[in-house]
């Protein structure tokens, strides 16, 4: 998990890995205590632990411009070819990072998850 020193905080990077070839991403940078970082990823690692890679196809026939919040930088996006339900194990998953999340008091993943790999960006 990447992050970088802001005073006695730290900025936790927007993309987070899972078993080292998936991410996933949150909805926006979040902000932890120094000394609240090593129980948060402990805590990740485990709602994670029971989890199983994830193998999601693309559909490269429609991609998709998607924007932040903030309006500052746009993405080219592939989204996923498969729908996603609420029972989908990707979405479990998120949910169960959405725990953590809460547990810290962050904000949760979107409500509706767009899964999609992002190919580029620009400001």
């Amino acid at each position: 998990i990447g992050a970088t020193m802001g005073n006695s905080l730290k900025r936790i990077s927007t993309m987070r890995k899972f078993q080292g070839h998936c991410t996933y991403p949150y909805p926006g940078p979040f902000i932890l205590q120094q000394q609240s970082i090593s129980s948060f990823v402990e805590h990740v690692r485990k709602v994670l632990a029971p989890h199983s890679p994830i193998p999601v196809t693309f559909d490269l026939s429609n991609p998709e411009i998607l924007v932040n919040d903030e309006r500052t930088r746009s993405f080219l996006t592939i989204p996923a070819a498969q729908m996603m339900s609420q029972n989908a194990p990707i979405i479990r998953m998120i949910r169960s990072i959405d725990t953590v999340m809460k547990r810290f008091d962050q904000s949760e993943y979107y409500e509706e998850a767009k899964i999609h790999t992002s190919i580029a960006s620009v400001p």
